[in-house]
């Protein structure tokens, strides 16, 4: 019935395993492997048959691949770990799919891990951000960047995403940190993403420090971005929005999101070391909102300036700066 691995000679005995031991993939490919000859050939065109017939194919996946006791997942592709100083991009699992990111290995001794937050649809490719996550890098810290769920190349679509959701992206990226690294100790995060990691820190028992940069003491701040779409979003459950010339559809479970969360609430609750660095003069988020975070807080925190910064920090220098800043301030109060 032919034993080598072309394709019309390999077929005929793919068939007769697949016709007589159909019901069971584990048995299939062991009799297929007792057979002899080319058996790789013949088991790829059965994995093929076995996945073809189903209708969920990633649960068949799994189903496969614990039939053959092996310890994958298709919620989890095996990555090669990186530890070698740089930039490497990573696939993280996560319930809407897959998280992009990015993790910055330093040169020599690492003194702890770190999560970076971006800003309100900015995605960890922006320019601050990889400044920033790179700084922290050269000064020691290992820093994982992500896109939020909906945004970049991370899947989901932006209008099933809201700010509890960014939440829940740290808290996976953090599990991911501490089953492939080690567990972060430091959360950073740049406006709107400052705001989601002062609402996770709690949730992650390895946090020893959080820091902000230009951050909403209230999630519901962002809402005065969409006051000529409020109405709209109330009506039809969604709307177009514009941001940085980039549209994007909102929901009403964002807002409605943003509207329930007790920030007060949270913030009062917080351990740890918190710095909180804002701009003098920036005019998307007031400087008032640091005052309000900082004054909430409970010891040990710390307020530092960022004088004449933009909000979004688009001067090199003011990225490098905070970066630098941040890297001291956390190796000083981070235990290993």
């Amino acid at each position: 019935m032919g034993l080598t691995c072309h394709f019309p000679e390999a077929f005929p005995l793919t068939l007769y395993y697949a016709i007589h031991h159909g019901a069971n993939f584990a048995e299939c490919i062991s009799k297929n492997a007792l057979a002899g000859g080319d058996s790789s050939a013949r088991a790829m065109l059965l994995a093929l048959l076995f996945v073809a017939r189903e209708k969920n194919i990633l649960e068949t996946l799994d189903s496969l691949a614990n039939q053959l006791n092996l310890e994958t997942s298709n919620s989890e592709a095996q990555q090669e770990i990186q530890t070698s100083p740089g930039s490497h991009k990573v696939e993280i699992p996560s319930p809407l799919g897959t998280l992009a990111g990015v993790i910055e290995i330093p040169k020599g001794e690492i003194h702890a891990y770190a999560i970076f937050a971006h800003c309100f649809t900015c995605g960890k490719d922006f320019l601050p951000e990889k400044k920033i996550t790179q700084g922290l890098a050269k000064n020691g810290i290992a820093t994982l960047r992500i896109d939020f769920s909906g945004l970049g190349k991370s899947s989901g679509e932006f209008k099933d995403s809201s700010f509890l959701t960014n939440v829940e992206d740290i808290k996976v990226a953090a599990d991911w940190l501490n089953n492939h690294y080690r567990p972060p100790s430091l959360l950073v995060g740049h406006s709107l993403g400052g705001t989601a990691v002062l609402a996770v820190a709690s949730q992650i028992k390895s946090v020893q420090a959080i820091a902000t940069l230009g951050s909403p003491a209230d999630p519901a701040h962002i809402l005065h971005m969409l006051e000529d779409n409020l109405a709209e979003i109330e009506q039809r459950g969604s709307a177009q929005v514009s941001f940085a010339g980039r549209t994007f559809t909102v929901s009403q479970r964002f807002v409605d999101d943003v509207r329930s969360y007790d920030h007060v609430k949270n913030l009062n609750k917080l351990s740890g070391h918190k710095l909180i660095m804002h701009s003098t003069v920036d005019n998307i988020v007031d400087l008032k909102n640091a005052g309000e975070i900082y004054t909430h807080l409970k010891h040990p925190k710390s307020f530092i300036a960022l004088d004449g910064a933009h909000h979004l920090l688009t001067d090199g220098n003011d990225a490098s700066y905070a970066a630098d800043v941040i890297a001291l301030w956390a190796r000083k109060n981070i235990s290993h």
